[in-house]
């Protein structure tokens, strides 16, 4: 059998970019944003935490550039990564969340811990996971 789903804001109509999901023979399905198709598979493709800790560092990374543009500092690159531990108990939510942040930049590493902070706070994701989960943010400069 197959599954289709459309994600849906809260007055029925569709969020921005379109998310379909296709599934066959159990867990074995295509994820589709917009024109980006995703295998779903936990033994060899992306499985729902994997989404969700993307989204969590997508999320967190375009609040820390809007933070970067209002405060006049300039990033030569960024690497997010993000991890994360669930509960035993079922349902199996999230326990811990950690965003890890690796910066190249030239200006003053206190101002760019500013924006980290400030895009920790604005973030929706991070907002919705606080619920849950205990969230860590860590930087280093290279």
């Amino acid at each position: 059998g197959s599954i289709f789903a459309s994600l849906c804001i809260g007055d029925g109509t569709l969020y921005p970019s379109a998310l379909k999901l296709h599934f066959e023979n159990g867990f074995h399905g295509v994820t589709e944003i917009n024109s980006q198709r995703i295998e779903m598979n936990h033994e060899q493709g992306v499985a729902p935490y994997d989404l969700t800790f993307a989204a969590i560092g997508d999320c967190f990374y375009a609040n820390f550039l809007a933070e970067c543009e209002k405060m006049k500092l300039k990033i030569k690159y960024c690497d997010v990564e993000v991890t994360g531990n669930k509960r035993k108990e079922v349902p199996a939510m999230l326990e811990t969340v950690d965003v890890s942040v690796a910066i190249k930049t030239y200006d003053d590493h206190a101002s760019i811990v500013e924006a980290l902070e400030n895009a920790s706070e604005n973030c929706s994701m991070l907002a919705m996971v606080r619920h849950v989960a205990e969230v860590t943010i860590n930087v280093s400069f290279e």
